[in-house]
């Protein structure tokens, strides 16, 4: 089972502290694989939109010269919207959101 009030942590880290965003980036999939959150009767969605962010996380590349190597592969703009989009959804589930 998945901790959402670390998953939600590790999404604001990523926003507000770029220096650690790959890292936080990366422990917020290795949490979101572990399964369905508890404790919401939404939990199925909530785990469902928390796995399509864990899935998009995979294009994010910080570095430029790797992120050229792939038109998939995206930077740090396109993560923050990224997070912030899912942190909106979340919301509008019922989850109390942390402020960005």
């Amino acid at each position: 089972m998945s901790s959402l009030p670390e998953m939600l942590t590790l999404l604001v880290e990523a926003l507000r502290n770029p220096a650690a965003r790959e890292s936080a980036v990366r422990e917020f999939q290795l949490i979101a694989r572990m399964g369905p959150v508890n404790g919401n009767p939404n939990s199925k969605k909530i785990y469902e939109v928390l796995a399509d962010l864990a899935y998009d996380l995979e294009y994010f590349v910080p570095d430029p010269v790797r992120r050229a190597e792939d038109p998939s592969y995206y930077g740090h703009e396109q993560l923050e919207q990224e997070i912030k989009v899912t942190l909106r959804r979340l919301g509008e589930l019922g989850v109390e959101v942390p402020a960005e």
